[in-house]
């Protein structure tokens, strides 16, 4: 069985120390059946907000600015994280 593991913390509780490691050793990691992506919600970033490559859990709690102008914007955050998982598990066959 497929298992999903979601890194999220709060502010200084050392969760960009885990994922730089995460990322610095993802080649080991996947030899071992692990995959440590990241989510494409950089591409969001606009000058005034800034939404660092780590930022996988970006799609969870979704966006106050963004939902002033678009009511459906968290909702399709929300979609294409959950689709983008998805996809990578199929593409994963342990």
């Amino acid at each position: 069985m497929k298992t999903l593991y979601i890194h999220l913390g709060t502010p200084k509780t050392g969760t960009t120390a885990i994922q730089e490691f995460l990322d610095q050793n993802s080649d080991v990691l996947y030899k071992k059946g692990y995959i440590f992506r990241y989510m494409p919600f950089h591409k969001y970033a606009t000058k005034t907000r800034r939404i660092p490559k780590r930022r996988n859990g970006y799609f969870l709690h979704g966006d106050k600015q963004t939902q002033l102008s678009d009511p459906d914007a968290n909702k399709k955050l929300l979609d294409e994280g959950l689709r983008t998982i998805d996809n990578w598990f199929r593409e994963k066959d342990q």
